[in-house]
């Protein structure tokens, strides 16, 4: 499923940012549930 892969790489991208930006965890997690709501 394309999209399932897309939301799989975003995923990976959120993590990677949270352990750079700890801070930004939260908003991360906000933006890919609005986006899976989709």
């Amino acid at each position: 499923n394309h999209e399932q892969r897309l939301l799989k790489q975003l995923n990976n991208e959120c993590v990677r940012t949270s352990q750079e930006y700890p801070s930004h965890q939260e908003e991360f997690q906000q933006r890919s549930q609005q986006l899976s709501n989709n």
